[in-house]
């Protein structure tokens, strides 16, 4: 039984090793941002944690289907959001973690190593935070964002989303079903880095933790189009 429990042990170490060194390396390494080519562009933001990335989008750059989707009530001092923060993670994590103070090691443990279900938070932002990184990218790239984080909602057979009933932290947060399964190896991180690569920003080949994410997001820089400088150059002349 001791040397059945050792090689387990050792087995389980290893696997561990091999996954952590694996999302280091490829972290690392980068897919650059795309070409951009356009006259004016739209700061959206990556709210983040230690732990987990999101996505804060300002109002005016949604869809009128996005808005009318997910429907969050005005705050009764503050009133309409600027942005709305549209992130995705374990379904039981976020269920029974309000903050990160009150996650449970038998949450993360399943969450790593079992398939769950997944869920969208999406909550109101009412000014940009400090610590929030800021991209500014062309109203295509904010529109291909969009139907990214769209088409990771879980829907009826009408088309509608669907709304997880009585779960919310402040009252003007929402959380909705979410498509696929929640695992080590498609993690919350690895849904916002997808985010990135669907809008055509510098992101990490592959990051199940935050840190590769925020890493290459605070160093997006994208290449601009030469003939595009040029047309700008000659407007401004």
């Amino acid at each position: 039984m001791f040397r059945l429990l050792n090689r387990v042990f050792l087995i389980v170490t290893g696997f561990l090793a091999a996954f952590i060194a694996s999302a280091f390396a490829l972290s690392v390494v980068s897919i650059p941002a795309q070409t951009t080519s356009c006259n004016q562009k739209t700061t959206i933001y990556l709210q983040y944690s230690l732990v987990h990335a999101d996505f804060a989008i300002p109002i005016h750059a949604l869809s009128d289907a996005t808005r009318d989707e997910v429907s969050l009530l005005p705050h009764p001092s503050l009133g309409e959001s600027e942005f709305l923060v549209f992130g995705l993670g374990d379904r039981d994590i976020y269920i029974n973690t309000p903050v990160w103070a009150d996650l449970k090691a038998r949450f993360a443990a399943k969450a790593l190593f079992l398939p769950s279900d997944r869920a969208i938070h999406v909550e109101p932002a009412f000014g940009v935070f400090d610590t929030w990184i800021p991209l500014e990218i062309c109203d295509y790239q904010v529109k291909a964002l969009e139907d990214y984080i769209r088409a990771g909602f879980s829907r009826d057979a009408q088309g509608n989303v669907k709304e997880i009933a009585g779960l919310t932290y402040t009252g003007y947060d929402k959380f909705f079903e979410a498509d696929g399964v929640y695992t080590m190896f498609n993690s919350c991180n690895n849904w916002a880095n997808g985010g990135l690569k669907a809008a055509g920003i510098k992101a990490p080949i592959w990051s199940p933790f935050a840190q590769g994410v925020i890493y290459h997001a605070k160093r997006h820089k994208p290449p601009s189009d030469p003939e595009m400088s040029s047309s700008l150059v000659v407007t401004a002349d």
